[in-house]
């Protein structure tokens, strides 16, 4: 298998987050409105926030195996690592979770290659007033909600 350039393929985005729908559901909506026409590359883990902060035990390097693939095949422009609001994989308070976002994001900076050349954003996602599942915050880069 080959790699290709992403203009082969559209415009991709890594993304790095929980396998709960209530959270991957608010990003990819988010990333439409955001960012238009790119694709999301999606390696999701319980708690994926706290693996790689590495306040919950975790398989860190299977996370970044699977997104090497995503990284050689598919070049993202950028990074999203996010957290949830009421977490089954990671159980902690909204401020735990800003902060395993941030140092999430530096765990990803970390692998170097690609990963130390992109844009590496962090999102925490929540329960606006109304009860629905939003992107709340972004915790790392500037980007507004």
């Amino acid at each position: 298998m080959t790699s290709q350039s992403s203009s082969s393929h559209g415009k991709f985005i890594l993304v790095l987050c929980c396998i709960d729908g209530r959270n991957t559901v608010p990003i990819w909506v988010w990333v439409s409105d955001k960012f238009p026409g790119f694709h999301l590359d999606t390696v999701t883990a319980p708690g994926l926030d706290g693996i790689l902060a590495g306040t919950v035990p975790g398989q860190i390097a299977m996370i970044k195996e699977y997104a090497d693939v995503s990284m050689e095949h598919h070049h993202p422009e950028f990074v999203i690592v996010s957290g949830h609001e009421d977490c089954a994989g990671n159980p902690v308070s909204r401020q735990q979770h800003i902060e395993d976002i941030r140092a999430s994001v530096e765990t990803v900076r970390s692998w170097g290659g690609k990963f130390a050349d992109i844009p590496i954003y962090g999102l925490y996602v929540e329960r606006n007033d109304k009860g629905e599942w939003v992107v709340g915050e972004c915790v790392t880069g500037n980007i507004e909600v």
